[in-house]
């Protein structure tokens, strides 16, 4: 199963962007750009299949932006 979670938290409204990069800085897609609210938050990616395109193992970074914070995380994709 190609599924995975992203959650996080942000301390006040804001915009807020989650977008997926190849280990060398390729921007693959955007999960999300629009405003939420101040709280707990979670987006299911399901098939790991960006743009029409199912993406092959490897290394990946999600880098999530809320205005105040910015967060980079490692995400080892194995089929």
């Amino acid at each position: 199963n190609s599924d995975f979670m992203v959650n996080y938290t942000i301390e006040e409204g804001s915009f807020v962007a989650l977008h997926i990069y190849d280990i060398f800085g390729n921007q693959i897609t955007t999960v999300i750009n629009e405003y939420k609210e101040k709280g707990d938050h979670s987006i299911n990616i399901k098939n790991f299949d960006m743009n029409g395109i199912k993406q092959p193992s490897g290394t990946y970074l999600l880098k999530l932006d809320t205005g105040a914070s910015t967060i980079i995380e490692k995400l080892i994709f194995i089929k």
